[in-house]
């Protein structure tokens, strides 16, 4: 990603409902995941360090990423000493080391040779390990976020799964996500015009609740069904025995 990027990430994805939101779905996942009571836990590519950080409380729980500005944002995080510096493309670590790896909009970056990287998750999970993914979806909405985050593609929900089952992993649940949201986001994405503008925009307080309880509506429903269309999409898969 480019440097902007981190910054903008860095600045707002402690209070920004987008990251609020995406963290309690992740942790709703991880709730049915059936971990060790102590779990060993890889956020594969792990940014500036927020779900990181929010991932310690499983057990054993490690980050990488090849961006040396997102390790020093992790750095000020204090976590330093549960990061590698390294490329998802050749994951450094053993053999069926995890019981769970979570990467969040990850895969789609250019640098990322997305076959290698999930061939490395595959080997480094344990038998009956869960792998978590959150991509971004649907080329409609391709605009100048992705230029930003230097995105090779947006998926959908298929493509991503025949591509997960390709690595070996079975597909427990995948679905799109902000589907309430979608209509806004793409307004947004083409009103920006700038290559510098960011997507995270402040809003009123009354804005941000009403998103924020829409969402959470739909990540309660995604306990029962997949939604049909959304600007992003979530997937949970077993590396089988």
């Amino acid at each position: 990603m480019k440097s902007e990027a981190y910054h903008s990430m860095f600045a707002h994805e402690d209070t920004y409902w987008w990251y609020r939101v995406l963290d309690e779905l992740i942790f709703q996942l991880i709730e049915n995941a059936e971990l060790p009571t102590t779990a060993s836990v890889l956020d594969a590519g792990c940014g500036t360090g927020r779900l990181l950080q929010k991932l310690q409380p499983l057990g054993n729980s490690v980050g990488i990423d090849y961006s040396e500005l997102a390790v020093d944002y992790c750095a000020q995080r204090g976590l330093g000493k549960t990061l590698s510096r390294g490329s998802l493309n050749e994951i450094p670590f053993q053999a069926n080391a995890f019981d769970l790896i979570v990467s969040c909009d990850v895969l789609y970056h250019l640098a990322i040779n997305e076959a290698q990287a999930l061939q490395g998750m595959f080997r480094t999970l344990r038998p009956n390990g869960k792998l978590i993914l959150h991509l971004h979806a649907l080329d409609a909405l391709a605009g100048n976020h992705d230029i930003q985050v230097e995105s090779r593609e947006r998926y959908t929900r298929q493509r991503i799964i025949e591509r997960v089952e390709a690595a070996g992993f079975t597909v427990n649940k995948a679905s799109y996500r902000l589907m309430f949201t979608l209509p806004l986001i793409f307004a947004l994405r083409k009103l920006k015009q700038e290559e510098d503008e960011s997507d995270f925009s402040e809003v009123p307080a009354i804005i941000d609740f009403i998103i924020t309880t829409l969402i959470r509506f739909e990540n309660w429903l995604l306990k029962f069904i997949n939604l049909p269309i959304g600007s992003s999409i979530i997937l949970m898969a077993t590396k089988p025995k």
